[in-house]
């Protein structure tokens, strides 16, 4: 595998030596390998282990599996993340979504407790490529109470990117339906029929991420660059709901941009695959994107540049909220999934590897579970049955407590996470393939 670089800008120039959470190890060290542990909790094993369970109290009755066997482990951990053992208390079940045709790309937006709008893209070789949304009542009764499916967007450009924070309204970035560029706007699931507030971007056909923090949106898209050979363009814009700033160039790859944002309490951390180059040059051809920049941000400003050796992919990057900065979930190598911490000025302190899968990595989701962190990886073997696997961690990345989904429908895009933090539970959304055809399934896990 080709050497990686992890091109790191912060506020302050990296100094003295940072004390590493328990577990970390500086990345001056050799990268990760496949199935390799770090203070007892790296390298875990996807396929766990257990005894499948029934109906369990404070979660709603478990009315039996519809497809897929739900098993879970736990660890007795510390205590910083209460989540010592993760139980089915919600089998796999579809929901409704809207017809005809199929439905992929699932996403999840936060309303309220226990409330989710699950986003789904319709597709009918007739009505096209549709955006729709699911709301979710799914913290009591099991199966989930589901509103019926309601549509956001007729017509749909492929792409689209949703904020997740709690809110009642859903940020929207996606192509704009009534002319060029990227439109952003807000839109009720509940009412459905979006449209562009404001275009961030003319020159931009391809939604990335949009994000909500310190009072703004930051959104990222991207467009083809005339450079020689064929390269992609990373634009990004700001919007406070009054003023857009920008769109800025961020980035120039020969590949599609993987991307990733996260407001922290001193300005915005930008994750995202290709070199530490903001702009395509027209005459030149872009470099491979064998690096991972890091971008710590104020006021549309980076600040001060190091570089760090690192070996690794950024064939998908996430980044999850620390109680003193930021987790960097990526694959380190084809089956190895690690975090690299940083601080809350976005320098690096340690690189910790969090579990192996047999091979071919899907695709993964996170999100912040009190101090720690809960993780869904598909691993799908081909002599073995696949299985989802949810993983829970704390802040210091101690494996908690796992679970799994066995042999579940074949997922056909990322899966998705959310965490209630009232009633103490796991919410796992993600596409299915069965007979041919797409569909949204959900299931839950009770933390305790």
């Amino acid at each position: 595998m080709r050497a990686t670089v992890l091109t790191l800008l912060c506020l302050l120039a990296c100094g003295a030596r940072t004390e590493l959470p328990n577990g970390l190890r500086s990345l001056a060290s050799d990268a990760p390998t496949a199935g390799s542990s770090t203070g007892g909790t790296g390298g875990v094993e996807s396929s766990t282990t257990g005894t499948p369970t029934g109906s369990v109290g404070g979660g709603g009755a478990d009315p039996g599996s519809t497809t897929g066997t739900m098993t879970s482990t736990g660890t007795g951990a510390p205590l910083d993340t209460v989540c010592d053992v993760l139980t089915p208390n919600g089998a796999v079940t579809p929901i409704p979504t809207l017809g005809p045709g199929t439905a992929d790309n699932t996403r999840f937006h936060a309303l309220d407790a226990g409330r989710t709008a699950v986003f789904h893209r319709p597709f009918d070789s007739t009505l096209g490529l549709r955006l729709a949304s699911t709301t979710v009542e799914w913290a009591d009764a099991w199966p989930p109470k589901t509103s019926p499916p309601v549509l956001i967007l007729a017509d749909l450009k492929l792409s689209f990117a949703i904020d997740f924070t709690a809110n009642p309204l859903v940020a929207l970035l996606t192509p704009n339906p009534l002319g060029p560029g990227v439109g952003f706007g807000k839109v009720a699931p509940a009412s459905g029929n979006w449209s562009a507030q404001v275009v961030t971007d003319f020159a931009a056909d391809r939604a990335l991420f949009v994000r909500y923090g310190l009072g703004t949106y930051f959104m990222a898209m991207s467009h083809p660059s005339v450079s020689p050979g064929g390269s992609t363009q990373l634009r990004a814009a700001f919007y406070d709901g009054v003023q857009l700033r920008g769109p800025y160039n961020v980035g120039c790859s020969t590949k599609p941009v993987t991307t990733d944002a996260l407001a922290l309490t001193n300005g915005w951390l930008l994750v995202r695959s290709g070199p530490q180059v903001p702009s395509c040059n027209p005459s030149i051809a872009a470099p491979e994107p064998v690096e991972v920049s890091v971008d710590f941000i104020v006021n549309g400003m980076p600040f001060v540049s190091g570089q760090l050796p690192f070996g690794g992919t950024s064939s998908q990057l996430v980044l999850v909220p620390r109680a003193d900065g930021a987790w960097l979930l990526f694959w380190s190598n084809p089956t190895t999934l690690s975090g690299i911490a940083l601080d809350g000025f976005g320098k690096v302190l340690g690189v910790l590897p969090l579990a192996t899968l047999t091979e071919n990595p899907f695709a993964f989701a996170a999100q912040k579970l009190d101090d720690g962190m809960v993780v869904v990886l598909y691993d799908a073997p081909s002599e073995a049955p696949s299985a989802i696997e949810v993983l829970v961690f704390n802040a210091s990345g101690t494996l908690l407590a796992t679970a799994s989904i066995k042999d579940p429908p074949k997922l056909t895009t990322p899966p998705q996470v959310a965490f209630d933090s009232v009633t103490r539970q796991v919410l796992v959304g993600f596409n299915g393939l069965v007979n041919a055809v797409q569909s949204v399934y959900l299931a839950r896990f009770g933390c305790h």
